[in-house]
C-alpha cells in the first residue's frame, strides 16, 4: 500500500491493484480523473507486485519486472513525455524492475542487477545524476551495482548498499542527508561511515533509519518531534532514538513517525504527541 497527500493505492494478496482518492491527474489509474471515495480497481490485471506514490502519480511493479505508471506527469512517469495518463502505462521495455520509491516528483527505482535508477523533478539534485535538469526517461545513478534499497523525501533520496552503507543526495536544508551539513548535494554521499544499516524510510524532510543491531536512528527536520529523540531541534547527522535494540520496521508521515518493534508492539511520534506505544 502508499499514499500520498490526497491519493491511496493497495495491492492485494490476489495480485489486484486498488485505488481512491483525488483524480484530478489522473492518479488512481481507472481511466478517469473521477475522486473516488471507496476503493476501485485499477484495470484487470492480477500479476501486480508492488506499488509507490508520489503527490499526484502512481508508479507500480508487475511480477514479470515490468514497471508501470499513470498520472501527473512532469517526466516522473519515465515515460520519455511529460503528458499524463489516466491508466497505467509500461516504462520501457526492461523486465528487471525490483523496487521502487517516489518523492514528490521524483522516481527512483532500483533493478535485479542492483543498479539505480532516477527520473522525474531534479531541481535539487534528487535524482543524483550530477544535475539539477529534469529526466522524463530513467537515468542510471552513478554505475555502482550494490543497491539495495531505496526511499524517498519530497527533494531527496536516500539509498541503501548490499555492504550495509547508506547514501543521500538531494535537498538538505534540515539535514535530511544526515551527512552533517545543510548543503544539497547533486550526487550519492555517504551517510558516516557505518556499514551495519539496514532498513530506512523518509518523509518531506526527516529520514529514519535502522541498523542490523536494532537500533533506531534519526536526521532531519524536527519541528514537531517526529525525529523522537525528545527535542525539537533539527539533526544534520544521525542521532540514535533511546537505547531500545529491537526496532524491526520503519514508516514516515509528513511530520511524524511509526516505527515497529520484534515484540509486536508498534509506536509512534511526532505531530503533536511525543513519541508513544500504539
Amino acid at each position: 500500500m502508499c499514499s500520498s497527500d490526497l491519493h491511496t493505492i493497495a495491492l492485494k494478496n490476489d495480485g489486484t491493484l486498488w485505488a481512491w482518492g483525488e483524480n484530478d491527474y489522473g492518479q488512481l489509474g481507472d481511466g478517469t480523473k473521477t475522486r473516488k471515495t471507496s476503493p476501485v480497481q485499477v484495470g484487470s490485471d492480477t500479476n501486480w507486485a508492488a506499488v509507490a506514490c508520489g503527490r499526484n502519480f502512481t508508479i507500480a511493479l508487475k511480477s514479470d519486472g515490468s514497471l508501470w505508471a499513470w498520472g501527473g506527469n512532469g517526466g516522473q512517469l519515465g515515460d520519455g513525455t511529460t503528458e499524463n495518463t489516466t491508466s497505467p502505462i509500461k516504462i520501457g521495455n526492461d523486465t528487471n524492475w525490483a523496487a521502487v520509491a517516489c518523492g514528490e516528483n521524483h522516481t527512483i527505482a532500483l533493478k535485479s542487477d542492483g543498479s539505480l535508477w532516477a527520473w522525474g523533478e531534479n531541481s535539487s539534485g534528487q535524482l543524483g545524476d550530477g544535475t539539477t535538469t529534469r529526466k522524463a526517461s530513467p537515468v542510471q545513478v552513478g554505475s555502482d551495482t550494490n543497491w539495495a534499497a531505496v526511499a524517498c523525501g519530497l527533494y531527496h533520496t536516500i539509498a541503501l548498499k548490499s555492504d550495509g552503507s547508506l547514501w543521500a543526495w538531494g535537498t538538505n536544508g534540515y539535514g535530511q542527508l544526515g551527512d552533517g551539513t545543510t548543503t544539497y548535494r547533486l550526487n550519492p554521499g555517504q551517510i558516516g561511515s557505518d556499514t551495519n544499516w539496514a532498513a530506512v524510510a523518509c518523509s518531506g524532510y526527516h529520514t529514519i533509519a535502522l541498523k542490523n543491531d536494532g537500533t533506531l536512528w534519526a536526521w532531519g527536520r524536527n519541528d514537531y518531534g517526529q525525529l523522537g529523540d525528545g527535542t525539537t531541534g533539527n539533526k544534520a547527522s544521525p542521532v540514535k532514538i533511546g537505547n531500545d535494540t529491537n526496532w524491526a520496521a520503519v514508516a514516515c508521515g509528513g511530520i511524524h513517525t511509526i516505527v515497529l518493534k520484534s515484540d509486536g508492539s508498534l509506536w509512534a511520534w511526532g505531530g503533536k504527541i511525543g513519541r508513544a506505544h500504539v
